[in-house]
């Protein structure tokens, strides 16, 4: 049979399962609701690419502009939604046809752990934002911190990132988008401020791991990005016990909700600084 002959009978399967496209190139499957997004299927090609390109956020054409749906209202996840910031930005998103899930002790589950993170995440069919904010803040000089309030810290602002963020990897299609709640203190040159070593840590850590995700979610069309803010009027704040003037909680959730939809889109990799509020 000749090598024509096999290559028609392909293209006529392929045209038939709905896999080839105008121009002849092959579309991505479509969900039963209409919409392009959907579960990504994991690859591996056997090797790995060093990539030379430069840090730092990025401008990404096309792929990474926000996901069209087809019905059915977004879905979004906020670890820590059930107070301050979380809640806040539960509030903003839902305003904005969300459909928000809080993943928090309150709601009985817990972001530093792993069992807890994928029962949670093994209810949901599909993600479309999540925001990465549940954090402690427990105050000590660092000659007199133990090594599990050190081990805590770390667990719930960092680790629960990361396991939250391997969770909606997996979930999300193109257009999925993910929003760490890092903080002023966490970037660098910024004013720090004493008995806050694990905190500062935790959160320097967060903003270093949101330029990561956003390298390997790019050619997934995943945008991640970060926000982080000075001082908010939170429970954390006070305890926090810094003078300067406080954000509001509504002040940042509104950054963290623009970057979590389309309308940030294509900005990816990126930290947003919120510095203290000019009253006028």
């Amino acid at each position: 049979m000749s090598g024509r002959r096999i290559l028609s009978r392909r293209i006529g399967r392929d045209c038939r399962a709905g896999r080839i496209g105008l121009l002849g190139r092959t579309r991505r499957h479509q969900r039963p609701d209409g919409g392009r997004c959907g579960r990504h299927q994991a690859r591996s090609s056997g090797h790995s690419r060093i990539r030379n390109d430069p840090p730092g956020p990025r401008l990404v054409a096309g792929r990474l502009r926000g996901c069209t749906r087809g019905g059915g209202r977004l879905i979004a996840v906020v670890t820590g939604g059930s107070r301050g910031i979380g809640a806040a930005v539960m509030r903003e998103m839902t305003a904005r046809a969300y459909d928000c899930r809080d993943l928090s002790r309150t709601s009985g589950y817990d972001a530093g752990d792993e069992a807890s993170v994928n029962r949670f995440f093994g209810e949901l069919e599909r993600l479309d934002a999540l925001v990465n904010n549940a954090a402690i803040l427990e105050l000590a000089a660092i000659v007199d911190m133990k090594v599990e309030t050190w081990d805590e810290v770390m667990r719930v602002g960092l680790r629960g990132a990361f396991l939250c963020s391997q969770a909606a990897f997996r979930l999300m299609g193109p257009g999925g988008t993910i929003v760490n709640v890092s903080s002023l203190s966490g970037v660098f040159g910024a004013e720090k401020f004493p008995k806050m070593s694990a905190y500062v840590a935790a959160k320097s850590g967060l903003a270093g791991l949101t330029e990561a995700l956003a390298v390997e979610g790019r050619p997934l069309g995943i945008r991640v990005n970060a926000v982080s803010p000075a001082s908010v009027a939170t429970e954390m704040g006070r305890i926090a016990g810094i003078s300067q003037e406080p954000l509001s909680p509504e002040e940042v959730a509104r950054v963290i909700t623009w970057l979590a939809t389309s309308d940030s889109a294509p900005l990816t990799g990126a930290n947003i600084r919120i510095d203290p509020p000019a009253r006028g």
